[in-house]
């Protein structure tokens, strides 16, 4: 599943692609129709646009025919107005999650994108009074996929995504 999925990401055309091996264990529910697919042996991808709700004409395009790329590798539809693009430009095989570690008022300059170093100062979190409680580094040298953009959190709650690479053989 994971290697098709992997396939069909490339033939997307998208420029930065996270691909991963997910399993659902059997005996916890399925909260997402994603995970409901990985557990009934369905490849699944979930194709994210813009930001925060935000993207233009041209991005909603873009994924259109991502979408038809993927559609007619599977030979379930074909496009002819739709060509074949490059390979991406990054592809990420892991993920880093970075949980509150106590609850206040979350602050970061980092944004989905930037690049950081394990150890990093990434953010921290102060209480309602603004003194420092917290500070968040880097569990992991990687990209930014994405963080909260909310500024009060809870002890728990996942504030950042960091995707990384590690080296698997066959790939």
């Amino acid at each position: 599943q994971t290697q098709l999925a992997s396939r069909l990401s490339e033939i997307s055309g998208l420029t930065t692609i996270v691909c991963y091996p997910y399993l659902q264990p059997s005996g916890q529910p399925a909260i997402s129709a994603l995970k409901q697919a990985v557990r009934l042996g369905i490849p699944a991808l979930s194709i994210e646009v813009g930001k925060l709700g935000n993207c233009e004409k041209s991005d909603v395009l873009f994924a259109k025919n991502a979408v038809y790329r993927m559609m007619a590798e599977l030979k379930m539809y074909e496009n002819k107005k739709v060509k074949a693009t490059a390979p991406p430009k990054i592809k990420y095989n892991k993920q880093a999650y970075v949980s509150g570690p106590g609850q206040g008022i979350f602050y970061s300059s980092f944004k989905a994108g930037n690049k950081v170093i394990k150890g990093e100062e990434i953010g921290y979190i102060t209480d309602v009074f603004g003194r420092n409680v917290k500070i968040i580094t880097a569990p992991q040298t990687g990209t930014i996929l994405h963080q909260t953009e909310t500024l009060p959190v809870n002890e728990g709650e996942t504030l950042f995504c960091i995707g990384y690479t590690n080296k698997i053989k066959d790939e």
